[in-house]
């Protein structure tokens, strides 16, 4: 399974559109087999945009994402994006997953909105701190807008 997050923005819509459902179907693009369809509620919308998360089994190749506005004065038809998911040999390894820190690298410290990267080796050889200020969004998946 893989989560992608899916974005909606109906605002190229005609202005006195009135839509009742906005779904969306990903499928392959060659086929056109369906692998999954889903809506966006209408009422979710917040300044014409949404995103939503889905879980979709596991991809590989090329696929494409259909929406759809349904409603009073929507215009009929779809808009397709198409995308291609490719797999690495790397992916779902255990390499890489430990929690050790090797030095002279130091663990990351998180205090409110700060990110305290700690004593990094840089291209050239010699060392800085690296601290990063901001909001901290957490483990964000791909992302796809249309």
């Amino acid at each position: 399974m893989i989560r992608i997050a899916f974005a909606a923005d109906i605002n190229g819509l005609p202005k006195n559109a009135q839509p009742t459902r906005v779904s969306a179907v990903v499928r392959k693009a060659a086929g056109k087999e369906v692998i999954m369809t889903f809506d966006f509620p209408v009422d979710k919308f917040a300044d014409g945009r949404q995103e939503t998360m889905v879980e979709l089994p596991s991809l590989a190749g090329e696929y494409e994402i259909a929406m759809k506005a349904e409603g009073l004065n929507c215009p009929q038809g779809e808009t397709v994006k198409t995308f291609e998911r490719a797999v690495f040999p790397w992916e779902n390894l255990a390499a890489g997953r430990s929690t050790m820190v090797y030095p002279p690298f130091t663990p990351i410290q998180v205090e409110g909105g700060d990110v305290d990267g700690g004593i990094r080796p840089t291209a050239r050889g010699s060392h800085r701190r690296t601290t990063v200020r901001g909001t901290i969004q957490g483990d964000l998946p791909r992302h796809l807008g249309l």
